[in-house]
């Protein structure tokens, strides 16, 4: 589960006196764009799949999402990414993870990636209720006799029911509508779900199905995999860069061109 948070702003109110609109700025009330977006994906084999693969798939997505809406919606490019995550070791603080991160630039040119790490037991909030609709779904429908047995069926009928590509708040804004403020930092403006598939030829079928919403998470391609354990002490990590060339007169991080290449595991370099 994701939630993305587009942009802020002030509210601006429309009243009438004497028969004449106004329009005046509430800027005591700040608001904000939020997208909910849900990803699911088979468990049936072996091993998790909500690891660091499954997270990259998703993040490298709302990346191509979030460049579409800046430049349609905002007429501006994408130009930092903020990625809040908690501390799962084999999510976020693993090396395979850190790799994505060093090598973000490659698949997105131009887009700087901040990934922050939250303080340990101290990361709940709105996004954890938020992550709780999809399973309060199943189990009501579950109920009614609408049955989710497979990770695909869960993704049908979430996205059957639960999505979201416009709510109300999109309305007050347009028309500077006084109840917007009621919006705050939290009110959803969409939500929208995905599916995350493990071979080509589900992602062919599924594709099909529902264009737009299927993702393939490639494994055979996965780097640095060497006992699958996370680095210690990278709780406190702050930030990734190239190393200093303490051999020549370089006063910073390394100046020249840096390739990270996507190499099979186990293989030679």
């Amino acid at each position: 589960m994701v939630v993305a948070d587009k942009s802020s702003r002030v509210v601006k109110e429309k009243s009438v006196m004497n028969n004449c609109e106004f329009v005046s700025i509430n800027d005591t009330v700040q608001i904000f764009t939020v997208d909910v977006y849900h990803f699911f994906a088979e468990t049936i084999s072996k091993g998790k799949k909500n690891d660091h693969a499954m997270h990259n798939i998703c993040l490298d997505k709302l990346v191509e999402i979030y460049k579409v809406i800046f430049r349609e919606e905002l007429n501006v490019e994408l130009k930092v990414i903020i990625v809040w995550t908690d501390n799962a070791p084999h999510q976020y603080r693993c090396r395979q993870n850190f790799i994505k991160i060093a090598s973000f630039a490659e698949r997105h040119p131009g887009i700087k990636i901040i990934h922050r790490l939250a303080v340990v037991d101290n990361f709940k909030g709105f996004h954890d209720a938020v992550g709780k609709d999809p399973a309060h779904l199943v189990r009501t429908k579950e109920l009614e006799g609408v049955q989710s047995p497979t990770g695909i069926a869960v993704f049908e009928n979430c996205k059957e029911l639960l999505e979201k590509t416009e709510t109300k708040w999109k309305r007050y804004e347009e028309a500077n509508d006084p109840r917007l403020k009621d919006k705050g930092k939290y009110g959803m403006n969409s939500r929208k779900v995905f599916f995350v598939v493990e071979t080509e030829e589900e992602y062919i079928r599924l594709s099909l199905l529902y264009p737009g919403r299927i993702l393939l998470c490639d494994r055979s391609f996965i780097q640095d995999t060497h006992q699958d354990k996370a680095i210690n002490g990278t709780t406190q990590l702050h930030e990734i860069r190239s190393t200093v060339d303490t051999s020549s007169n370089v006063s910073g991080p390394r100046n020249w061109p840096v390739k990270v290449s996507n190499l099979p595991c186990n293989c030679l370099q």
